[in-house]
């Protein structure tokens, strides 16, 4: 079992429950994802080269940035975003961009039928970003699917 790749779903699922609680997600929990991802890079435990999974990232901070700057979604999570781009590296990136995209309608759908909750705070987005992160993850951890 990769202990850190566990450590990263950890903090996926510790970002939704604070997006969930304050619709903010504190700048802690990317910069773990990225240190976890450091320390993974220095021991040499990723299926691919780094190299692609930084460039992933970087794509991923960049398209953040963008939805951020057009009201898309917020700051945390554009880095959330960025940080499971780094994570999940250029192989499952297509199956994480589906399962997020899933996740991102059933979060709207979920948030129209509750319509006075989506204007008055915005919807806690780490919702679509998580799932689909650690969806990726798992088997990279080793961990059994079901």
């Amino acid at each position: 079992m990769d202990i850190l790749t566990v450590g990263a779903c950890g903090l996926f699922a510790a970002s939704v429950v604070c997006d969930q609680r304050r619709r903010r997600i504190p700048n802690a929990v990317p910069v773990a994802l990225v240190a976890l991802f450091i320390v993974q890079v220095i021991l040499e435990a990723l299926p691919s080269d780094w190299r692609e999974h930084l460039a992933v990232g970087g794509a991923f901070l960049v398209a953040g940035f963008v939805f951020y700057l057009i009201g898309g979604f917020g700051a945390g999570d554009g880095k959330l975003v960025a940080a499971a781009g780094l994570w999940v590296g250029p192989d499952p990136v297509s199956h994480f961009l589906l399962a997020m995209a899933a996740c991102a309608l059933a979060l709207s759908v979920v948030g129209v039928l509750r319509g006075g909750e989506l204007r008055r705070r915005g919807l806690p987005f780490a919702w679509a970003i998580a799932p689909p992160a650690i969806f990726v993850l798992i088997p990279r951890a080793g961990l059994p699917v079901w």
